[in-house]
């Protein structure tokens, strides 16, 4: 999930489809049964992130406002 929000698929499983804008940011992700829509991007720092991620998998949905961007101690770690 920390790839997800961070407007990335995961490494695994494969993700079944990724669409993305002609800025080259995510919009749409399918992965793990999952469909996450990407919108409301921001610069944060050096990286531009989203503010609002919606997931759907089945009958289960939530949507992810995200506020304020603030990095953990391992910075270079959790870099996209």
């Amino acid at each position: 999930m920390r790839h997800w929000i961070k407007g990335m698929p995961a490494a695994t499983p494969p993700y079944g489809e990724m669409v993305v804008g002609p800025d080259g940011r995510l919009q749409r992700l399918e992965q793990s049964g999952w469909t996450l829509t990407y919108s409301d991007y921001r610069r944060h720092d050096e990286w531009i992130l989203p503010g609002k991620i919606r997931g759907t998998n089945g009958d289960v949905g939530f949507t992810l406002v995200i506020g304020r961007w603030q990095p953990g101690p391992d910075r270079e770690a959790d870099a996209p």
